[in-house]
């Protein structure tokens, strides 16, 4: 999921002055944008991890590993 301000920014659905203002935001601020896509990634990663060793187990309690 996206944090904002930490994994990436949020706006309002709809609000398009907002979108606008956060792609601005990653335009302009290159610093901000590494950290937030390097968290996001951090992020990713570990969440896909975690699916995978949840996969993992229920093959294995279901016999099938």
């Amino acid at each position: 999921h996206i944090e904002h301000g930490k994994t990436g920014l949020l706006f309002p659905p709809g609000d398009v002055d907002a979108m606008a203002d956060a792609l601005a935001r990653m335009l302009e601020d290159g610093e901000e944008r590494l950290r937030l896509g390097s968290a996001a990634l951090v992020s990713y990663e570990k969440l896909a991890l975690s699916v995978d060793a949840q996969h993992r187990e229920l093959a294995l309690r279901l016999g099938r590993l």
